[in-house]
């Protein structure tokens, strides 16, 4: 009796739990049943790139439909359809891929008057679609790396129609263009570098490089010193690679090492990741002068290897840049000047004068408008020091050297660029230009054509200065007086009409500045064999108030506080004023 019992109970207990493992999980399918012998593989997902390598959980859904439509990994839809009892198989996925690389060169160009007047180029660089997915922080990092680039080449397009519309255009043609190199692209790093060509008017154009390396996985920048032990060993290494070109065989060794450490300071080591080496793009002046240029060089891992961090300079045997990084036809974009000149690019048309300064004569001359100040300022000399060069002696006092060219009173000084200078603009904040011109005072009347220095004595303008609506210029010669005496004049124009408000006695000011002080004129004339002063003029007329002499000619007049500073040919001189 009791046996029969047992057996019932065990009966029982073998229908109940048959019962329960036939029992379909909320949301599965009730035709599907899983056998007792189903495995699980270990699965990848593909949006984090993680391994998921544990079996799911006794209470997770091993079969799982959506709304639309049945989904299970390796279980057809027609086996799904059929209600037959199956073994699921989950799709193995792996996160080993390789990103892959598309690449589109943009070209920009902006026209004026059927002229080229810009050109330049980016990069839009991107993963293909599916590893944008695998790799969402990667892909970010690069687009937001070459959206920096396109808005340099942007902007420097943007900002250079306003002036070429209102100074006009002359080649050469402005460009910023740029060149690719992807140096690395695996599961560990991508490493490219863009490197950059930009005229925009000046001496030279100028070369830099937009190094860029992310780590795939985190799409976080990996920075040099993450990747170099010792940075001051690898400036000496950088070096050492440079010194083995031809070109390099007579410059200052510590030198190069000093520049590039300073800048490597300043702003990180720009370098590329490779197969075999580390690249390392050294920009104009990372070198020290602009005639050095920029540099290239590489670091075999090999022939450096204790300089590096293994983490990311161990790349995957099977990195194929041909295979993983496809170009696609380049874009063009043509723009015409006019699309900028308009308010939503901050443009305003500008009030441009132009003013013919006339000669009223070449002795001294005073108009109905001028009026005399009545002030005479007191020069007291503080010290007097012997020099070489006079540039020397003022920045010796942290002084600048005063040049046309330069900002001052609300303006900015542009001089006629060529030789003699007869035209001077000032330019105000709003871009507003008054351009006057001293053509009238070039060729004086009293050459002396049996000097040997008469070809030399075509006057021009040496420095001014603005004040209160006047311009103040100073215009002679470079040479002996006896060449042409008519030389060295102190001139006021009223900036209103372009007309001469007063011109002082000749051979008061040939120096390369002069200074105002309060109501008076503070200027200076003097050359080899003829004597040299210091003049004071009174501003509102030009009349020579006092005079003082000095050792050799005056050339640049500065003030400081309550000081004047007066560097002459080798001689500096210190003076209180009041």
């Amino acid at each position: 009796m009791r046996k029969s019992i047992a057996v019932l109970l065990i009966s029982m207990m073998i229908v109940i739990c048959t019962a329960c493992a036939r029992v379909p999980d909320e949301g599965a399918d009730s035709s599907i049943s899983l056998t007792s012998n189903t495995i699980f593989e270990s699965t990848s997902d593909t949006a984090s790139g993680k391994e998921a390598s544990e079996a799911p959980s006794e209470n997770s859904a091993a079969v799982k439909t959506t709304s639309t439509g049945r989904e299970m990994a390796g279980i057809s839809a027609s086996n799904l359809d059929s209600g037959n009892e199956i073994t699921a198989f989950p799709e193995k996925k792996s996160s080993s891929v390789l990103p892959e690389i598309e690449v589109t060169k943009q070209i920009v160009n902006l026209n004026h008057e059927g002229s080229e007047v810009f050109n330049g180029d980016y990069y839009k660089i991107v993963l293909k679609e599916k590893d944008a997915k695998a790799y969402p922080e990667l892909d970010g990092a690069i687009r937001y790396a070459c959206e920096g680039i396109s808005e340099e080449v942007e902007n420097a397009m943007i900002s250079s129609a306003p002036y070429i519309a209102d100074n006009g255009y002359e080649e050469p043609t402005y460009t910023h263009n740029a060149e690719l190199f992807i140096t690395r692209a695996d599961r560990k790093a991508v490493s490219f570098c863009i490197s950059c060509d930009s005229y925009l008017g000046g001496a030279h154009p100028y070369h830099y490089f937009n190094s860029f390396n992310f780590d795939t996985k985190t799409g976080e920048e990996i920075l040099s010193d993450a990747v170099v032990k010792d940075m001051d060993a690898c400036t000496e290494a950088i070096v050492s690679e440079i010194f083995k070109e031809e070109e390099f065989k007579d410059v200052d060794r510590q030198a190069l090492v000093d520049s590039v450490r300073e800048n490597v300071s300043l702003s990180s080591l720009p370098f590329g990741l490779g197969e075999d080496a580390l690249t390392v793009y050294l920009s104009d002046y990372w070198l020290g002068s602009y005639a050095l240029g920029w540099h290239v060089v590489k670091l075999p891992y090999d022939e450096y290897a204790d300089l590096f961090n293994e983490e990311y300079i161990r790349t995957d045997e099977d990195m194929d840049l041909t295979a993983q990084v496809s170009y696609q036809p380049q874009e063009e974009k043509r723009h015409d000047i006019s699309e900028y000149l308009t308010e939503d690019f901050g443009y305003t048309p500008h009030e441009d004068e132009l003013f013919i300064v006339e000669n009223p004569g070449w002795k001294r001359y005073v108009s109905g408008g001028a009026h005399s100040g009545g002030y005479e300022t007191t020069l007291t000399k503080v010290s007097e020091e012997s020099y070489l060069y006079a540039e020397d002696w003022l920045t010796s006092y942290n002084m600048s050297i005063p040049v046309l060219g330069r900002y001052a009173y609300g303006y900015t000084y542009i001089p006629y660029p060529e030789y003699p200078a007869t035209q001077i603009t000032l330019r105000d904040e709003e871009g507003n230009d008054k351009t006057f011109d001293f053509s009238q005072f070039v060729t004086a009347p009293d050459i002396n054509y049996s000097d040997p220095f008469s070809d030399m004595t075509d006057e021009y303008i040496h420095y001014a200065l603005e004040d209160g609506g006047v311009l103040y210029v100073n215009i002679g010669h470079s040479t002996y007086a006896g060449a042409a005496p008519s030389t060295g004049y102190m001139i006021a124009v009223d900036m209103d009409d372009g007309s001469v408000l007063w011109m002082s006695d000749p051979q008061v000011a040939n120096g390369k500045s002069f200074a105002k002080i309060y109501d008076n004129i503070v200027c200076g004339y003097g050359f080899t064999d003829e004597p040299d002063y210091i003049y004071i003029l009174d501003a509102g007329d030009g009349h020579t108030v006092n005079r003082m002499s000095v050792k050799t000619a005056p050339s640049y007049f500065t003030l400081l506080g309550s000081y004047l500073y007066v560097a002459c040919y080798d001689t500096g001189y210190v003076f209180r004023y009041q």
